[in-house]
């Protein structure tokens, strides 16, 4: 099962693979992990989607081949978000119309969903419409912004020296669970620039695997029972096959 589902990995890297094929991989996995093979029918008491969930929520925590793939070209789509101006995103954008390059711009939801901007002198960070609070999947301001003349970027919210935040003036103008978060938020120095960080890493780099359970959470229903009993289950000192089968 582990050659079956790390064969397509270069190739779900770059492209998105059609759903029937995505079926019909999952079929032959299914196939032999309920009866060692896949060349006669048998009855599968779960469906494949259910063991792909992870163990704490009652599935044997198998890859997820769809979501695997969003992952892998999620990856790619980050490299030309962190480097706009490397040979690999100058010929992208000039291609833009190649399938590789429809597949990685379909990952889009993902990377807006996990990244947001750093501060750093905030003078390139739009404040109505850019992701740069640290609120996970929105990372946005939740106030409307006002009809009347107000500050656009995140730089008009600092004090004139750039070394803090303007507390009066954001307290005017968000409410306060927005004026929360932003003070919260580090100031760097204003030379480092600002710039685009992975929310759920410590140092702010892509990591596949929190990103691909940011997509297979969110796409798949949870189970039932709550996690504290399925890992019960699994950290109970028994041997392995028992755990399995429980």
């Amino acid at each position: 099962m582990a050659v079956l589902t790390s064969i397509p990995a270069y190739v779900m890297s770059c492209f998105r693979l059609p759903k029937s094929l995505i079926a019909e991989i999952n079929s032959i996995l299914a196939g032999f992990w309920w009866v060692g093979n896949n060349e006669r029918r048998c009855l599968q008491w779960k469906s494949w989607s259910f063991l792909c969930r992870p163990k704490s929520l009652g599935g044997m925590g198998f890859r997820c081949l769809a979501s695997f793939n969003s992952t892998l070209l999620a990856k790619q789509a980050w490299r030309l978000v962190s480097r706009p101006d490397s040979l690999v995103a100058v010929v992208f954008r000039a291609r833009s119309l190649s399938l590789c390059w429809s597949s990685i711009f379909s990952s889009r939801e993902t990377i807006s969903r996990g990244s947001r901007i750093s501060v750093g002198s905030g003078s390139s960070i739009r404040i109505w419409t850019d992701h740069w609070l640290l609120r996970p999947s929105s990372f946005r301001v939740l106030a409307p912004r006002p009809a009347r003349m107000t500050p656009k970027f995140v730089s008009d919210l600092l004090l004139p020296s750039g070394r803090g935040w303007d507390a009066d003036l954001i307290s005017s103008l968000f409410p306060l669970v927005d004026v929360a978060l932003i003070l919260s938020i580090p100031l760097g120095r204003g030379s480092l620039g600002d710039r685009w960080v992975w929310h759920y890493s410590i140092s702010g780099l892509f990591l596949v695997r929190s990103a691909y359970h940011l997509i297979h959470l969110s796409d798949g229903p949870s189970a039932s029972g709550g996690p504290l009993g399925w890992n019960f289950i699994w950290k109970a000192v028994v041997p392995p096959h028992i755990r399995v089968f429980l």
